[in-house]
This record gives C-alpha cells, structure tokens and sequence, in this order.
C-alpha cells in the first residue's frame, strides 16, 4: 500500500481491519499484513489503530461497521484516486490469506459504481472489471 495522509492511511487501515474480521476470523496472514501496513504507514502508535489491531484474535468487528468505513472513506463521490487506493489494498488484504471469503466478495460487489445509472445487462461485466482490477491491484501490491 502507498504511503498516504495519516487519517485517509488510519480510515483505509481501519476498513481492512473490518474486512480482515468480515468471514468471522482473522488469518495469521491478514494479521501479519494488517501489521506490516500500520508500521509502513507509521500508525503502529496511533491509540485506535493499536487498540484495532492488539484485539485481531478476540474482539470481532461487525460487518455493519466495517461497512461504514468503507462509506465514510469513499464519501458520497469517491475520486479516483481515492477509489483505486481501497481497491489495491482491497486487494493485498483479500489475498493475504490465499482465500476470497464470500462475505469479502460481497463487499467487493456492494462497492458504489463510477456511473450511478447502470443497465442490468453491464453488471457481470462490472463486476469481471472490478475483479480485474483488484488483481491487477494486488499484483502491484505483491511486486513491492
């Protein structure tokens, strides 16, 4: 994951937390992951995310707020930018554990689209888009 500003870095750490928790489990892989990000994102210190994270094993946290996250980080209109960047790290926690849980697939899909109107016909190809482009986002991630 790049570096970004400290609240957006503490709100996308914060949604993979939630998504990490999202199957009813935390992996010991999303657990090394969601460590590794907060030391690169310098948040290790940052009192919400150590509570977050010192409490991956035992304290779950619900789907319903981990959902809320996930709109409070993309706003009402998400840029580009923003919305790329919830992707790629999407993507590295949805990976880490080499298993594409199907509440996590459910949160891929719920993801608001780029065009708020959009015929029933588009949606598989929307959706094959945006599995493409979270590979793609997770191999960037992968390759350093």
């Amino acid at each position: 994951m790049k570096k970004v500003m400290a609240n957006s870095a503490q709100q996308l750490l914060k949604i993979l937390i939630g998504v990490a928790w999202l199957d009813g489990q935390v992996q010991e892989a999303e657990r090394e992951h969601l460590m590794g990000i907060a030391k690169d994102q310098g948040l290790s210190n940052d009192p919400e995310i150590s509570a977050l994270i010192h409490n991956l094993g035992q304290t779950a946290i619900p789907a319903a707020q981990c959902y809320q996250w996930v709109q409070d980080y993309l706003k009402s209109q998400p840029n580009d930018a923003d919305y790329e960047q919830l992707l790629e790290a999407l993507g590295g926690i949805i990976y880490s554990d080499n298993d594409v849980a199907i509440d996590e697939a459910y949160l891929l899909n719920s993801l608001p689209q780029k065009n708020t109107v959009q015929p029933v016909v588009t949606r598989l190809s929307t959706a094959r888009s945006l599995l493409s482009k979270l590979d793609d986002a997770y191999q960037r991630w992968k390759a350093g």
